[in-house]
């Protein structure tokens, strides 16, 4: 997420309704002298490590999720400190003065999502529940909102779920990787990881 063109941001909204990477591989057989024999023992098990190598840093060069996630997990960020005031502006109003002072005191931190709409789908309306904090409701627009949220269990847990709730299209939440429904009618679950080294902001 680019932190310097994005800004934290809440519009009117109606209250709405609560709503593999598969791998291949090929082998080679031949046939011939002993030598040919040998060199390929030696090269089918470095081509191997090789290979899986490259797999594995194409799969962290682009943020994904920690080995031994569960299928669907999206990692979300920590709001930094220098971002808490901006941030505190799209909280439940309710929550918002409790939640800045946790933060900033650096016993809870809060995450940081960015809601934004495909091109060419509709919109409409959600709210994010966490644990038992419930935002307010968000339009789904073409302009990206930065949403800040509290953890759904305690930070030092490193993992929860949030839901998306509502009625809306093209709804998608920029995590690692990007959250997305077409169509939201009722509720989305989306299970998170979060790195726990952070408790401060970065």
């Amino acid at each position: 997420m680019d932190a310097a063109s994005q800004n934290y941001s809440r519009g009117p909204a109606s209250d709405s309704g609560a709503s593999a990477t598969s791998a291949s591989s090929t082998g080679a057989s031949s046939t011939g002298s002993s030598s040919k024999g040998i060199v390929t023992a030696i090269i089918g098990p470095l081509a191997g490590a090789v290979l899986t190598g490259i797999i594995a840093g194409s799969v962290l060069a682009g943020g994904a999720i920690r080995p031994g996630a569960p299928t669907g997990t999206a990692e979300i960020a920590t709001v930094a400190s220098a971002d808490l005031t901006g941030a505190a502006g799209t909280l439940n109003p309710q929550s918002a003065t409790a939640l800045s002072a946790e933060a900033r005191s650096c016993r809870a931190p809060l995450a940081v999502m960015t809601l934004s709409k495909a091109s060419g789908a509709q919109g409409g309306a959600v709210r994010i529940r966490s644990g038992s904090y419930v935002s307010p409701s968000f339009t789904v627009s073409d302009v990206p909102q930065r949403i800040a949220i509290p953890f759904p269990t305690p930070y030092a847990t490193g993992h929860g779920q949030i839901t998306v709730e509502g009625a809306a299209t093209g709804v998608q939440l920029t995590l690692t990787p990007t959250w997305s429904a077409t169509t939201l009618q009722g509720m989305g679950v989306i299970n998170l990881l979060w790195n726990t080294d952070k408790p401060c902001g970065r």
